[in-house]
């Protein structure tokens, strides 16, 4: 399921220096433990002195993580790459219930001010940001997609001959969650549908019967 987060920002005056009022910490928590954050999210920060700090909690322990991105001019930033060069992005291997994100300046922009005031960080799923070395200077957005995952747990399973037994529909496979707290069902190659119903996943194409033809000269 894809839902709107929003983009954490610090910024600072241009001239002054002083911090302008923005909102550098967004926190995200899901209701019951019902819903996970998916590893395929990717965990960005942009800016030429900025750094993302980000807490998160997974079966009520919890940890943290921190990656900045780093550039002394313009000219060293490429677009369509988060590399730590103006844009760093990374995925986690974990499925986090909660999180808290920031966004920080080292020190508060005052080396690359002239034209990287701003630190953004955010979460987005992949596939659905590209990063533009415009965004040093002005990034536009408020808020992003983000995946989280539903996930079913294990005592949803019957257990039988010793053997988990989960309720995945015909045509379709289970597939463990990489932290253990739970599953998901997918529909195999060639299907689509829902994987949960016991008719729910049905071919994507049918195969036509073959017609021949004959031509006389």
């Amino acid at each position: 399921m894809s839902i709107f987060f929003e983009v954490t920002r610090e910024c600072y005056n241009a001239e002054s220096g002083e911090r302008i009022e923005s909102e550098n910490s967004a926190t995200l928590e899901t209701p019951n433990s019902m819903f996970t954050i998916s590893p395929k999210n990717i965990f960005t920060v942009i800016g030429c002195e900025s750094y993302l700090y980000l807490t998160f909690y997974v079966n009520d322990r919890s940890g943290f993580c921190v990656w900045a991105s780093l550039c002394t001019s313009l000219d060293v930033v490429r677009s369509g790459n988060c590399s730590g060069i103006g844009c760093a992005g990374k995925q986690i291997s974990y499925s986090p219930q909660n999180m808290t994100l920031e966004a920080h300046s080292f020190s508060n922009d005052n080396y690359t001010r002239g034209f990287n005031n701003c630190s953004y960080a955010f979460v987005v799923e992949e596939n659905q940001f590209n990063f533009s070395r415009d965004y040093i200077t002005n990034f536009p957005q408020q808020k992003l997609p983000l995946a989280l995952d539903w996930p079913i747990t294990y005592d949803a399973c019957v257990k039988g001959q010793g053997q988990p037994f989960c309720p995945c529909g015909g045509n379709a496979t289970r597939h463990d969650l990489e932290d253990g707290s739970g599953y998901y069902c997918l529909w195999k190659k060639g299907f689509q549908g829902n994987p949960y119903l016991p008719h729910g996943c049905q071919a994507t194409h049918k195969i036509l019967p073959l017609r021949f033809f004959f031509f006389s000269l």
